[in-house]
């Protein structure tokens, strides 16, 4: 069995494509199109252009190359960065990370890192944690993936799996997540190759038609949810020794603490 493979590079929705690897590529025709008419917009409208080829074409994808929506979300991302980085790690952080609310585990066949979410663990703390401990959680562990864990041109997305553990809709923080979703979907764009959502009750799925607005569609795309505890994309993305037990695989299960 092959353990690791070569990158992907793109992935295609029935009609809707979306690139996973942007820097150092060939790009097509209509994407360099798309970047320079975006560069024009900005022009236009009397901005500077606000980051990175390669960072431009991630925001115009995640936008359907709308060069509106684009220069709107990247100035939100700018201006979150300007006004709340660099973030303070507060205990609550250090709990939640420290109780097992999130964390890595192992890389793909593609070498992208596996980061796993826990629900579960927001039910076990003695109080409810804050919108701002699971952003800063969020953030930690995005950032710790894009500096320490990725090679733009090669590896530049992870694989998500939102362990649900049955839990019921009541017990999920809908208007906190919300928030947490708004805030990293603002901050990082094709991050994710694919976002597994098992062990879900089956009400997770309406739960999910109430918070997909704040996700663009390729991200909503990318969601597969299902109640058993694993997921057959899963086993062909990721080796067994780099799968929890709890997930089908063979690497043994995170111990908390």
């Amino acid at each position: 069995m092959q353990l690791f493979k070569s990158g992907e590079e793109c992935l295609t929705y029935g009609e809707l494509k979306q690139r996973l690897i942007f820097y150092k590529q060939a790009w097509s025709d209509s994407e360099q199109k798309a970047v320079l008419e975006f560069k024009q917009f900005c022009k236009t409208k009397g901005q500077k252009i606000p980051t990175r080829d390669a960072e431009i074409l991630k925001w115009l994808y995640g936008k359907g190359f709308d060069n509106q929506k684009t220069l709107a979300a990247l100035m939100v991302k700018i201006n979150f960065i300007n006004e709340q980085l660099p973030y303070k790690v507060s205990t609550g952080v250090f709990e939640l990370l420290n109780n097992g609310f999130i964390y890595i585990c192992g890389r793909d066949r593609f070498y992208r890192p596996i980061m796993v979410v826990r629900q579960a663990v927001l039910n076990s703390l003695p109080e409810p944690p804050s919108e701002q401990d699971l952003i800063g959680c969020a953030m930690i562990m995005m950032e710790y993936f894009q500096w320490h864990m990725m090679t733009p041109g090669h590896v530049e997305n992870g694989i998500n799996i939102m362990d649900n553990q049955h839990q019921g809709v009541t017990a999920i923080p809908i208007f906190k997540l919300k928030t947490v979703l708004s805030t990293i979907q603002s901050m990082y764009k094709s991050r994710n190759r694919v976002i597994f959502s098992v062990r879900s009750n089956p009400m997770i799925s309406l739960l999910f038609n109430a918070i997909s607005y704040f996700l663009d569609e390729p991200t909503q795309k990318k969601v597969n949810m299902t109640t058993e505890n694993s997921h057959p994309l899963m086993h062909e993305l990721i080796a067994p020794n780099q799968l929890e037990q709890c997930f089908g695989g063979t690497f043994p299960d995170r111990v908390v603490g």
